[in-house]
């Protein structure tokens, strides 16, 4: 659908759309023994099949907003290849993130009421422009040696620690320095608890809200998966999908910059439920989540390149893009690095 009109286009059946996708994501989730021939051949089959019907329409279009189905939910379209690119290493590969600004959304009508709703004045102390929680502790007492290659994964909701994340801390205090002084609340370690979320105004009246926290995902009840924060009196730390859903923000933006935060349940009629969806239901305008394991040092210096675009950049989504791009050209150019986040909601 363009501002011209709209066309529709047939797809070969569910399963062998589902089953090139699950082909593709194994390829780039497997940073050891990548194998570049074999992604090469399968990402751009799967861009003939999902967007080549519509090239000629899109090669006039830079930004192109995803609402997805299936195990389409849980696939960047960053990756594709508008050709196989034979020959071409890494780091030269024709991506589509090269010519398109890709964001995603629910449905059409979620994205109709992100842009309908209406956004109430705030002013003074609690009106922040950036609040963040980072380097979550297993126990306030807990001093874990920091793991600079750990993944900010949760592998139990409960009963088990996790590891410390050094770059977590150093993200956002880096991210802090874009905005004023006065402007910024960041909670760490022993203060990065599910207490200073919940019902927290400085959280409920920011901007941008920014989690550098580990992540955890119950695919079978979406509504325990959580954000893994330092337990403070009488509570686990679990941020669950059901306490975001009793909140209300007015953030623009939230980023979870944690593992596997886009994924969820697929609920018939309601599409993926998990933390995106009661992150725009508690208000946010948009989010930045990821699709799979993320590691701890990279994952800081794509949130760093990511919020210093968001001044010049025309909207979140083309930020995201530029802080992408930007790993490519630098030295990671390994799409597991770069393309498991992504921004849902509204682009802008």
């Amino acid at each position: 659908m363009t501002r011209e009109g709209l066309t529709s286009y047939p797809l070969p059946p569910a399963a062998e759309i589902s089953s090139l996708v699950q082909t593709v994501r194994a390829l780039v989730e497997q940073p050891a023994g990548f194998d570049l021939s074999d992604f090469r051949r399968q990402s751009a089959r799967l861009y003939q099949l999902l967007l080549g019907p519509a090239r000629d329409i899109l090669e006039h279009k830079h930004s192109l907003l995803i609402a997805a189905d299936g195990h389409l939910y849980m696939f960047p379209f960053e990756v594709l290849l508008k050709e196989e690119g034979h020959g071409k290493s890494l780091p030269e590969l024709p991506y589509l993130l090269r010519d398109h600004v890709v964001s995603y959304v629910p449905s059409a009508s979620v994205l109709q009421g992100l842009r309908e709703s209406k956004r109430g004045e705030v002013s003074g102390e609690e009106a922040k422009a950036f609040v963040a929680f980072a380097d979550p502790l297993s126990s306030p007492e807990a001093q874990p040696k920091p793991d600079p290659n750990a993944t900010r994964d949760a592998a139990a909701p409960s009963g088990q620690t996790f590891p410390r994340l050094l770059y977590s801390a150093k993200e956002v205090e880096t991210i802090a320095q874009v905005f004023r002084p006065d402007q910024v609340k960041i909670y760490v370690r022993q203060e990065a608890t599910k207490d200073n979320v919940l019902g927290n105004p400085l959280v409920a009246a920011a901007l941008r809200v920014h989690f550098a926290t580990h992540g955890y995902v119950d695919e079978l009840q979406p509504e325990r998966s959580a954000l893994i924060l330092t337990p403070g009196k009488d509570q686990d730390g679990h941020l669950t999908v059901v306490d975001i859903f009793n909140m209300k923000l007015r953030a623009d933006l939230v980023v979870l910059s944690a593992c596997q935060t886009g994924l969820g349940k697929e609920v018939s009629g309601e599409g993926m439920v998990g933390l995106t969806r009661a992150f725009l239901y508690a208000g946010a305008k948009a989010l930045v989540v990821s699709l799979w394991p993320v590691v701890d040092r990279s994952t800081a210096s794509l949130m760093e390149s990511f919020y210093n675009s968001l001044g010049s950049a025309d909207g979140k989504a083309e930020a995201l893009r530029q802080a992408k791009l930007a790993m490519i050209r630098n030295g990671q150019p390994d799409p597991y690095l770069w393309a498991p986040f992504i921004l849902s909601g509204e682009p802008q």
